[in-house]
């Protein structure tokens, strides 16, 4: 199989499958047996080379395993989140998800994003670390860090901890959008607009607090692909 047409930002490891039942990993440069290949039976059977020695079988086929890739965009409203998370997951690859209903509660139950941190949230986090899914989330958790207390709102500081934690043992990147000047930024919320600037504030401090990856973008420019640019080369480290 020809690896050079696939999408290098969905694989970053192999396995080699041959009709002796050998499964072979590739992982981090070196080979790895599978849990019906014996070291032995690997190194007669040559299918770590890609050329299969047992007699009469049929070389083994290389397919890859698709790497797990968790990417949050977060931040200050109306700094490109949604555009950049359409873009993004179209050059990768990997499927973008928005919670609309976080809408419907804002302003008549900010509760729920106590709960949905509580139990949505760690839910969520509990299924990509056992099914290995990748996403683009368009908001998430890091939200409830900072709009919480901005705005005053009830918050659960140790599940957040505990959240971050988690997400950073994942490997996820969380992507910042900001802006240097919110004067011509108009949201639907008031308590939103007279907060702007400590939302964005706060979120720097939510980077520094984080042990996930993250990455504080400035979209003055409104350039999306060099948005996207700097994005990429952020995710290759």
């Amino acid at each position: 199989m020809s690896l050079s047409d696939e999408n290098p930002w969905k694989f970053d490891q192999f396995h080699i499958y041959c009709d002796c039942s050998v499964d072979a990993k590739f992982i981090d440069g070196k080979w790895h047996t599978g849990p019906q290949c014996p070291k032995s039976h690997m190194e007669s059977c040559g299918a770590h080379s890609g050329e299969c020695k047992c007699e009469g079988i049929v070389p083994g086929i290389i397919r890859p395993v698709l790497k797990q890739r968790i990417i949050i965009y977060d931040g200050p409203d109306r700094c490109g989140k949604t555009n950049m998370a359409y873009e993004l997951s179209k050059r990768i690859e990997v499927p973008r998800f928005k919670n609309h209903d976080e809408h419907k509660y804002f302003l008549s139950d900010p509760s729920y994003f106590l709960h949905a941190a509580r139990y949505i949230d760690t839910y969520f986090t509990s299924y990509l670390e056992a099914s290995g899914a990748s996403v683009i989330l368009d908001r998430s958790w890091p939200s409830e860090w900072v709009y919480s207390q901005v705005l005053g709102r009830e918050w659960d500081p140790e599940v957040l901890t505990e959240l971050d934690q988690r997400h950073a043992k994942l490997g996820t990147h969380i992507i910042i959008p900001y802006r240097t000047d919110y004067s011509k930024v108009k949201d639907d919320y008031d308590s939103v607009n007279q907060n702007i600037q400590k939302i964005s504030d706060r979120y720097k401090e939510f980077a520094k607090w984080s042990k996930c990856k993250c990455l504080l973008l400035n979209v003055d420019d409104e350039d999306l692909d060099r948005e996207i640019r700097e994005i990429l080369e952020f995710l290759e480290k």
